[in-house]
């Protein structure tokens, strides 16, 4: 059985802090690129610019028109981000996958570490 982590709620939340200062500090000038303004408030350089081309939002935007379309329940959101949605009873489950139509190479699938 896999270690259960937790997330310390404190530092993510100073995570964020870092990254929204970082992108404020870039888009008002006083940064001129994203690799130092990674180094400054010791952020990775990869999420900074995800975050900045708007990968973050491209994916919360492609799974709520997921949740309108197919009339998902807050009861059938758990663990989404390894199984998909799963719709009605766990007996009848229908998975749907976020990746589907995504150009980019999705998230390998854990199950094959089982």
């Amino acid at each position: 059985m896999p270690p259960i982590r937790k997330k310390d709620p404190l530092k993510s939340a100073q995570i964020e802090g870092k990254i929204e200062l970082a992108i404020s500090d870039l888009k008002n000038g006083r940064i001129r690129s994203i690799r130092e303004a990674a180094r400054i408030y010791t952020i990775p350089r990869t999420t900074l610019q995800d975050r900045l081309n708007g990968i973050i939002q491209e994916h919360f935007d492609r799974v709520q028109a997921a949740i309108s379309k197919y009339g998902i329940l807050p009861e059938d959101i758990y663990n989404f981000d390894e199984t998909g949605f799963t719709i009605g009873l766990y007996a009848t489950i229908k998975p749907l996958n976020l990746y589907s139509n995504w150009t980019r190479t999705p998230p390998p699938s854990q199950s094959s570490n089982i």
